[in-house]
């Protein structure tokens, strides 16, 4: 969910290898599953178009949030459990929701999920 904080969080944590990953950059591995798998650990993150900041636990109204929380739910069991052939922080999996919506809820970094930077009140910059 695009936010001009997040900019700026992003900016120092690529100093430290954060990736960023989308649905259309993944690689297919089964019908509507895609996945980002590096068996020496991922520092990743995701954008979504749908959903607000409580879609982790809050699946809300539309259909497309109620795939954003199924989809950020299973990244993170699949992100923190592993799978079968890897541990751990190696493997993100796109589509998990197995909703059709899955495609549309991700956004590209580069073209929808980099917001505006606005000044911070607290410091001018």
């Amino acid at each position: 969910i695009p936010n001009s904080a997040q900019n700026r969080l992003a900016a120092e944590m690529k100093r430290s290898g954060l990736v960023d990953y989308d649905f259309d950059g993944a690689s297919p591995i089964g019908p509507g599953l895609r996945a980002v798998i590096d068996p020496a650990g991922l520092t990743a993150r995701v954008c979504f178009l749908e959903g607000s900041h409580g879609s982790q636990v809050d699946p809300g109204a539309t259909a497309e949030s109620r795939t954003v929380t199924g989809e950020i739910q299973a990244q993170q069991l699949v992100f923190a459990g592993g799978n079968p052939s890897f541990a751990p922080g190696t493997t993100l999996i796109f589509g998990a929701s197995g909703s059709p919506l899955a495609p549309l809820v991700y956004g590209n970094f580069d073209e929808d999920c980099n917001a505006p930077n606005r000044p911070r009140a607290n410091t001018g910059s």
